[in-house]
Order: C-alpha cells, then structure tokens, then sequence
C-alpha cells in the first residue's frame, strides 16, 4: 500500500512538472530548446572510451556489459524505474525529469519496462578488472590520470558517443509516443592501445597471488622477447572508488612490481654468475659451520650445512658458502653483471610507467669495508631491487645468458580494430656466456626438486628456481618484517616463462612465495 501510494505521489508530482514546462514551452521556450527543435532532442546514453586490448587483441577494458534505461518523463515511467531503483537512485532520476526531458540511467540486466528503452552500453572496468595496476583509472571527467588511461589519454579519449535523438514539435518539445532513435555510428570503441600482457595469464597471476600474499607483487616475462606477460600488484584497488585507496595505509595504488625491496638470497644467482665468469670452479668448496666472523662483525646462516659446494650452496641457500665465495674473486665482477642486467636503472614502459631505480653499493664499498662485500654475497646491506629487475636478470639466466629489457606495449589500434604502430623487436644482450648460464638453470632445476623451492614444482614440465627471505630492519607488532621471493622460470628443458613472486612480510620464500609460482606455472601448462 505504501509502495503504490508513494508511486501516485510521486507521478502526480512528474505530471504537474512536465505540465509545467509544456507552459513555459508554449509560452516562449528557450534558446537551448529551440536548438534542440532543429535536429530534435538529443539525449547521450554513454560516451565510451578507447580500449586497452591485450596480446591477444582481447579487450582489458570495455569487456563487461551495462544496461541503461532512457527514462521519459511520463507517470507510467517514473513508477516502473522507481520500484527497480534505490532510494537515492531514485530521487536523482527524479530531480532530472524536473526538466521535462528523458534522462538516462544505469539499470539490472533483468529491468523490465513498458515505457523505457533499455540499451546494452560497454563498462568501462568489471569487477574483476585485471591489470588495474597497469591500466590506472579515469577521472570524473573521463580523463586519464594515472597508467595507461593517462599515458595514452590522447588516443583513448576521442569522442565516442552513443545517442538517442526523439522528434520534437515547432516548440522543441518531444512528441507525445515519440520513440528514440538509437544512433550507434558514433559509438566506436575499437580504437586504442595494446599491451604485452596475456589476459589469461593476468588472471592467472591475480589469482594465485590473492591466494597467498596480503601485499606484493609478480611479474611473468616471456623469456624469448622480454614481453611482460602479467604483472600484478597487491593489495588491488577499485577503480570506480580511488578516493578510499587514497586514504588506504596499505598503499593499494602503489604498483609493487615496480617499487624496491630488499632482495636476500635470490642475488646468491648473481654472485655466483660473477664467480663462473671469473673462472671460479663450481666444485669450488667452503665450509659452514653455522656463523662466520668479518672483521669484528658475525653473519648467520640458517644451519650448519658442513663443506658444500656451489651447487649445494643454492640449494640450501647457505649464507656462510656465497660471504666466502665473494672473497675469493674480484668484487667488480659482482656489480658489472649486476649494471649489465639493468639493476642501477629505471626500466621505462610507457609515458608515466617506470620502475625505481635499483641500488647498489659502490666499489670502493665493497673494497674497502668486508663487511658491505659479506651483506651483498647474500643480497643484504645496501641492495634494492624490484620484481621487475629481477624477472629480467631470471629470464637471461633461462635464455643462455641474453638479456631483454622488459617491454610492456604492444602497439596500437586504429578504428577498423587493426593493429599498427607495433613496438620493434629489441636485441638481446649476451650478459652471462653459455657455461655460466647453463650451471647456473641446473642448479636452479635441482633447487625446485630437492632444495629449498619443492614447493613451487609444477605438476608437470618441472621449473627451475630460487628463494630468498630478505631482512628489512622494521619492526611490526615486536617482530621483524621480511620481504620473502620465489624467482624462477618453467618448463625445466624448455623454459617460456620467467616469474618473479614478492611478498611483504612473508612467512618466507619457500612457504609465502613459492606456491604463487605453482599455480601460475600449473595454469601455462594446463592451457597448453
């Protein structure tokens, strides 16, 4: 009863101010009306906006379906959108009609109506959006402001318009039963950019991170060009609601993936690439006996683990193996390969999408305080790096020792949907030789079969991997905070992809990381 008596008020409350306009019209009008009256009434359902494909020419954005209703000003219409709408849905619509104009409004897919025409329009993000991190977002505007959306804004914001038009009389005023034209001509969303990134994978990724990390990243690369697969970047963050993230302490626009960490055990792999190029023997053999002095400074490692040598040294990830190790060698090696892999730069993607620039510590550090050479072989001290150096140093390691520096756009996207503008294909470095490169995959396979990363081995096809539990120095609730890593690349004989997982404050890189990397392998090996 309350329901039918509040719809009768308000429909006598739509018929008094439709009639009211009809006097206004019939008394003078005005001038934006009598422009109106020349082409008829024009009403914008929704303006669209380019979208982001992915390599497959998969669309990132406008891949979900929104259904709005072309409401008429007439009692018939105000009763049937009311009893779908909430409160203060309603009430806008409502306000709206006060011009005696239909409006528009966003609408269920299952919105039956006599009086109002439903039109299926584009969204631009779902709710599952993928790649958020990387595509950014919109203003209230419609302008890019942050990732793709501002990097390409030029391109993905021309004027793309879907419309309804209705006859008018002399007055400019719709004809009682007129019925809209729909004009879709306008309404082309094929134009835009395309990435790198594999939709599926995307998911993949975003999934088996939710699963396991809080807060962190990954980063999947093909090994064969330096494309970056997936890319993705926790806590998410939504969309159609940035002003909340911004107020959010856990920081959920910042793109991790691109942000410095400390590194620990994973750049054990540098180390010992920089031993092989120097003609360090991996028979070579050191003894751990748990601790180990430099100077007046003791270093830990996570057991007694005996006389071991480099092979078995990464498997267990022995601290007290690779602080030896880096003295038997000159440390400009160290950092030579580390500047050759890109460390102490800052990987451009796109206009607005950069990582850090990772951090090294200088020779003359390194020659002249032990213990700064002692914190490195290990990957602590003044080291930082982000996923997405890391991925990049993995998948030469997986390649036979060329490096490509990660690539993120495709190329773009004309009107007809074809594709032109396609980024060049980059030339390999030679970073790491053959030897070195090929030790370093078969101790990294017989870390993911027997060390310290079973927990990452695929289902089938095998991987190859590496570890890492870096110290950070802050304190949370009394506890120190770890950033904790799983790097590696799969299949095993054949490696594709090189994938980089980070958690902070990680339980640790074998328990927190390393079954990220599982799953993302286990969905590439299932999808064939």
């Amino acid at each position: 009863m309350y329901k039918r008596m509040l719809a009768v008020f308000i429909s006598t409350v739509i018929i008094m101010t439709v009639c009211s306009f009809r006097v206004m019209y019939l008394t003078g009008g005005s001038d934006i009306q009598a422009a109106d009256y020349r082409s008829g009434y024009r009403l914008e359902i929704s303006r669209g906006r380019g979208t982001i494909y992915d390599c497959n020419l998969s669309p990132i954005t406008n891949d979900s379906i929104e259904y709005v209703a072309i409401v008429p000003p007439t009692p018939q219409a105000v009763m049937e959108i009311t009893e779908q709408l909430d409160g203060e849905t309603a009430q806008s619509v409502l306000e709206r009609l006060r011009s005696g104009n239909p409006v528009t409004t966003v609408v269920s897919s299952g919105f039956l109506s006599e009086s109002c025409t439903v039109i299926k329009t584009f969204k631009r993000y779902s709710s599952t959006q993928p790649a958020a991190h990387i595509i950014g977002y919109i203003n209230s505007d419609g302008s890019g402001t942050s990732g793709i959306e501002k990097a390409y804004d030029d391109i993905l914001s021309r004027p793309s318009a879907l419309t309804a038009t209705y006859r008018t009389d002399a007055n400019g005023n719709i004809l009682s039963g007129s019925e809209p034209e729909i004009d879709y001509s306008g309404y082309n969303l094929s134009a835009g950019v395309v990435l790198t990134i594999d939709k599926g994978l995307q998911l993949a990724a975003e999934a088996a991170a939710s699963r396991y990390l809080d807060a962190g990243a990954v980063v999947v690369l093909d090994i064969s060009t330096g494309k970056i697969r997936a890319m993705c970047s926790l806590p998410k963050f939504d969309q159609y609601n940035v002003a909340e993230s911004l107020e959010d302490e856990s920081s959920p626009l910042i793109n991790r993936a691109l942000l410095n960490y400390n590194v620990g055990s994973v750049y054990k792999l540098v180390v010992a690439a920089a031993a092989l190029e120097q003609g360090v023997s991996p028979d070579t053999t050191f003894s751990c006996s748990g601790s180990y002095m430099v100077g007046d400074k003791e270093f830990h490692c996570l057991g007694e683990h005996g006389t071991i040598n480099m092979e078995t040294a990464l498997e267990v990830s022995c601290n007290i193996y690779f602080i030896q190790l880096a003295q038997s060698f000159l440390p400009q090696s160290i950092l030579s390969i580390s500047r050759s892999a890109g460390f102490e730069r800052s990987f451009y993607l796109c206009d607005g999408i950069s990582s850090d620039s990772g951090l090294l510590p200088s020779l003359e550090t390194l020659r002249t305080q032990p213990a700064a050479l002692a914190n490195l072989s290990f990957g602590q001290g003044e080291l930082m790096l982000t996923p997405l150096h890391m991925a990049g140093f993995i998948s030469a390691i997986a390649s036979g020792g060329y490096y490509r520096e990660p690539v993120l756009i495709e190329g773009l996207v004309d009107d007809s949907g074809s594709l032109y503008d396609v980024s060049e294909q980059q030339a390999p470095a030679k970073i790491l030789s053959d030897s070195a490169a090929g030790i370093l995959k078969e101790y990294m396979i017989n870390t993911v079969e027997s060390g310290t990363g079973t927990a990452a081995k695929p289902e089938s096809g095998g991987a190859g991997g590496k570890t890492a539990t870096a110290e950070t120095g802050w304190i949370k609730d009394g506890r120190e905070v770890y950033q904790t890593w799983f790097t590696g690349f799969f299949p095993a004989d054949d490696p594709q992809y090189a994938v980089v997982v980070l958690a902070e404050d990680g339980a640790s890189g074998s328990r927190t990381s390393a079954p990220v990397f599982k799953l993302i392998a286990d969905y590439v090996i299932s999808r064939g």
